[in-house]
């Protein structure tokens, strides 16, 4: 700061970037940025990219030039056209490092059983799927990859099927999750919120912790309704409506600075920046919520009385994903099958 003050160090995002990265200069740049001092940027992709520059060090020679090869053309191209585009890549990074810790992690694997991924065989893939846990499916990607530019034999990891009851919670005990935080008045009203948009809309929490105030809109009458799709809007009944409005009024101060100003439904700790959605899956996971089997069931819920592709544009999900929740709902077919038997 008093090099800042002085006039020692120019103020700019590469100034800062030079510092050894701590909370504290993270922190000074979010206020920086708050206050119109420094222009916004897109730091997760900043941050994506310094990873995958620490992520290939510990390789060299064939293993190095694999990795990075799939970094540069699978996954960092991918994640610069977003950025180029001005779209949000916190999730997009979050993935790409995912598939990259998988193909690190089986290059890896490769060097200490005496082999390379040019000599790879079906047999080790087989090995490597069954010695490890089912996250090491994962590497599919960089399996693929590798075999189309030629760094591998054709080889070939099967789509890992998980079973779909385990992703789900009965409508009963989905009920009953909404009842409570509903009625639970001593709950914060943005934990009310979060919950209600996950158990009844089905929203990701990371989409959740990126909404913005905008998101929420009051027509001329009062009513409210939320943007969760590119275009269609959503009613917002009572009394989601009355907490919403009371979590409006109320969002959460940061430690240094009012949220006025800050664009986003949830405020982070940091000025300007959201709340992680690791801090949101912590509220529910210590009230005991199965955050994945929550949001699954009440997709299924939503197919089963709305037509898939309604609730793909309103809830803003891919025609793809609502299909496969109406298949496992026995609902693809029913429109259909009760249309002709009218005729």
């Amino acid at each position: 700061m008093k090099t800042i003050a002085v006039g020692e160090m120019p103020l700019d995002h590469e100034e800062l970037d030079r510092l050894p990265q701590s909370g504290a200069v993270n922190h000074l740049r979010a206020l920086l940025i708050d206050c119109g001092m420094l222009e916004s940027r897109d730091e997760s992709f900043e941050r994506f990219e310094k990873w995958c520059r620490v992520k290939v060090t510990p390789f060299a020679g064939e293993h190095r030039q694999a990795i990075e090869r799939y970094i540069s053309w699978s996954q960092l191209r991918r994640i610069r056209d977003m950025h180029s585009a001005g779209q949000d890549t916190h999730a997009a990074a979050h993935n790409a490092k995912q598939l990259i810790t998988a193909a690190a992690t089986f290059l890896q694997w490769l060097e200490a059983h005496g082999t390379t991924l040019s000599l790879c065989t079906q047999g080790d893939i087989e090995v490597w799927l069954t010695t490890g846990n089912t996250s090491r499916y994962t590497v599919r990607d960089f399996v693929k990859f590798s075999g189309k530019m030629r760094l591998s034999a054709l080889l070939d990891v099967p789509t890992r099927h998980v079973r779909a009851q385990t992703r789900r919670m009965t409508q009963s005990d989905r009920l009953a999750w909404l009842n409570f935080y509903l009625t639970e008045a001593s709950l914060a009203p943005s934990t009310r919120c979060v919950a209600i948009l996950l158990l009844a809309f089905g929203q990701p929490l990371s989409r959740i912790a990126r909404m913005r105030v905008e998101n929420v809109i009051l027509d001329t009458s009062g009513a409210m309704s939320l943007r969760l799709g590119h275009e269609e809007t959503v009613d917002v009944p009572q009394p989601f409506d009355a907490i919403m409005r009371h979590h409006l009024e109320s969002r959460a101060r940061t430690r240094t600075a009012p949220v006025d100003t800050n664009p986003y439904l949830f405020p982070g700790a940091r000025a300007g920046g959201h709340v992680t959605r690791e801090q949101l899956k912590k509220e529910l996971n210590d009230l005991g919520v199965n955050i994945l089997a929550g949001k699954n069931t009440a997709l299924d819920e939503l197919v089963a009385s709305i037509p898939g592709p309604v609730v793909a544009d309103s809830f803003g999900f891919s025609y793809t994903a609502m299909g496969a929740h109406e298949h496992y709902t026995n609902v693809r077919y029913r429109g259909y099958v009760h249309g002709r038997v009218d005729e």
